[in-house]
């Protein structure tokens, strides 16, 4: 009995000590404010993702997704609507995408998502259901989006190039009006 007492023990302590490296873990990949994934998770997670899809010649495509005139918000209603901006974001963007897809908050307004199985036609398609639901979820809120796809780029073979090539079709939409997605190319 005394044997089981100490074994018992032993167990609940290993039992706690893992769920807090867990929790500690979940920390370190989450991004405090939105619960998405932070910059570093998703750019590890995507890497191997992007690379699997790679692997099984199924198509991937990238988006990134940044706020429109976020500093407009954050300068004329202060920074607590700016947060509360980021988590309607955040909330609409996991609502949006397939529960496999992997969604990120890349940095300030910016996110990226990952869609696995996903050429360049349903990227778009995604993309611009995104962008509508924000606009009509989030009062009129427009966001600019860039997608890259694996279909449309050939050099495209890891995570930190297809970001580049989003992120040149975002900037491309930014130019083009804001409140747009637009499709990279593979120049």
């Amino acid at each position: 009995s005394l044997f089981h007492l100490v074994a018992s023990s032993l167990l609940l302590v290993t039992m706690s000590k893992e769920r807090s490296e867990n929790g500690v873990q979940h920390l370190a990949r989450t991004d405090p404010l939105t619960g998405l994934h932070n910059r570093r998770s998703f750019l590890e997670s995507g890497a191997r993702r992007l690379a699997h899809g790679l692997r099984q010649a199924r198509p991937v495509c990238v988006l990134m997704i940044d706020i429109d005139h976020f500093k407009e918000i954050n300068d004329q209603r202060g920074h607590q609507a700016g947060d509360e901006v980021l988590q309607s974001v955040a909330s609409a963007l996991t609502k949006g995408l397939r529960p496999g897809d992997l969604c990120g908050r890349l940095g300030g307004e910016e996110f990226g998502c990952l869609l696995m199985d996903c050429a360049s036609v349903q990227g778009r398609e995604a993309a611009e259901r995104l962008r509508t639901a924000i606009e009509t979820d989030i009062g009129g809120l427009t966001v600019s989006v860039g997608v890259a796809c694996t279909t449309d780029i050939p050099a495209a073979v890891d995570l930190r190039r297809m970001l580049v090539a989003a992120d040149r079709a975002l900037y491309a939409s930014k130019d083009e009006g804001r409140n747009r997605v637009t499709l990279a190319t593979a120049a």
